[in-house]
């Protein structure tokens, strides 16, 4: 995970990224252009981490973090007797047989829901209730 760097020569913004190369072990800065000596070099906050990524690469959370989420994965199994219809289903919707979702503390994407729902329907009359739109139950059995 990096983070956003840019520095000012002249008037001209540089933009760089600071991440640490485990192969090295160090914190390396690759920026699009050459930086000179004595250029100042300015490192902004990351976007678009999570608390645990802040937190593994940078040592700090934030409370107020718009991106604080956790990724859960989810999948079709190829054992399951219903899983050629499931993959069509899911190519359908551009999905693939394990799929990660992303979980914010104040919303949960619908689409994991139906994808939950997927996986676990064990009957052909139950495929054609299935919504990806929205959140519809399909029987109180699969829920």
């Amino acid at each position: 995970s990096s983070s956003s760097s840019s520095s000012s020569t002249g008037g001209t913004t540089l933009m760089a990224t600071l991440d640490y190369d485990q192969s090295k072990d160090a914190v390396v800065l690759t920026a699009d252009t050459k930086i000179g000596k004595g250029d100042e070099i300015y490192v902004t906050e990351p976007v678009g981490m999570s608390n645990a990524e802040l937190l593994l690469t940078k040592g700090y959370c934030r409370s107020d973090n718009p991106d604080d989420f956790v990724t859960v994965q989810a999948n079709v199994v190829m054992a399951d007797a219903l899983y050629t219809a499931k993959k069509q289903i899911l190519d359908a919707y551009n999905m693939s047989e394990e799929q990660t979702f992303l979980v914010y503390k104040d919303r949960l994407p619908l689409e994991l829901l139906s994808y939950l729902r997927l996986s676990r329907l064990q009957n052909t009359d139950e495929l054609l209730k299935l919504d990806f739109e929205g959140d519809k139950p399909i029987s109180e059995m699969n829920e």
